[in-house]
């Protein structure tokens, strides 16, 4: 994933983040001063992105296949 530079912080050293905590962070954390409702928002948000990902390869009859080797001894 993609990552930026998000702030400096009091000892000079690069904090970084990417797209998801930068999401719950600045929209989801900022809905209600109660942060469980935050948490639920950005629950819900991360399974409707996973479900569209998912509806759209349906859509286009995308399969993803793959083998497995499974040995027991």
């Amino acid at each position: 994933m993609f990552r930026w530079v998000d702030h400096i912080d009091p000892d000079g050293k690069k904090v970084y983040t990417s797209a998801f905590p930068w999401f719950y962070e600045h929209v989801c954390k900022n809905i209600s001063v109660n942060l469980n409702n935050g948490s639920l928002l950005y629950a819900l948000c991360m399974i409707a992105f996973m479900w569209s990902i998912v509806w759209w390869m349906d859509k286009r009859k995308s399969i993803l296949k793959y083998k497995t080797l499974i040995t027991y001894s």
